[in-house]
């Protein structure tokens, strides 16, 4: 299984608090940990998954 981000903006901040998006690679949060993105700077190029699965995980603040 494969993701390709194109476009990319997350709200930043120093620790993440903003926004952030975390991807496993499988199906639960207990699955090997691929990155942790925020700002405007996509993942970079193809994500690869060593199975069928992804997770993302979007994460942010109570004002979005």
């Amino acid at each position: 299984f494969c993701i390709e981000f194109h476009n990319f903006t997350v709200q930043s901040w120093i620790i993440f608090q903003l926004g952030l998006l975390t991807i496993y690679d499988g199906g639960f949060t207990s699955s090997n940990l691929i990155g942790k993105f925020c700002g405007n700077a996509p993942p970079p190029g193809q994500i690869l998954s060593s199975s069928q699965e992804l997770l993302l995980h979007f994460q942010t603040d109570h004002d979005v």
